[in-house]
Parts: structure tokens; C-alpha cells; sequence
């Protein structure tokens, strides 16, 4: 079962290029994890303010 185990360029490059991907793929999915945050902050900001609007409403 002896042998030489041979790594090209290609063998290279190809896992350089499958870490990269990985490493995109958690960007992504942060990012994804942000946006759905910031979405969540402007519903509550829109539901604030509509609270606030409501208020001021019923003092005029």
C-alpha cells in the first residue's frame, strides 16, 4: 500500500478556491443574520413611532 500521494496546482487551487467559498458562504449568512435584525429594529421603530404619533394625537 506504498506510494507517493502526488498534489498539482490544481489540487491546490481547487481547495484555495473551496475554503474561499466557504468562508463567503459565512459572510452571507451573517449578513443575512444583520439584515433580518435591521428589519426588526424598523418594524419597532415604525410601531414606536406610530405609538408616539397616536399620543400626540390625543393631547390636541
Amino acid at each position: 500500500m506504498g506510494g507517493k500521494v502526488i498534489v498539482t496546482q490544481f489540487d491546490i487551487l481547487y481547495k484555495a478556491l473551496a475554503e474561499k467559498d466557504e468562508a463567503l458562504a459565512e459572510k452571507d449568512e451573517a449578513l443575512a443574520e444583520k439584515d433580518e435584525t435591521i428589519a426588526e429594529k424598523d418594524a419597532e421603530i415604525a410601531r414606536l413611532t406610530k405609538l408616539l404619533e397616536e399620543k400626540n394625537d390625543l393631547k390636541s
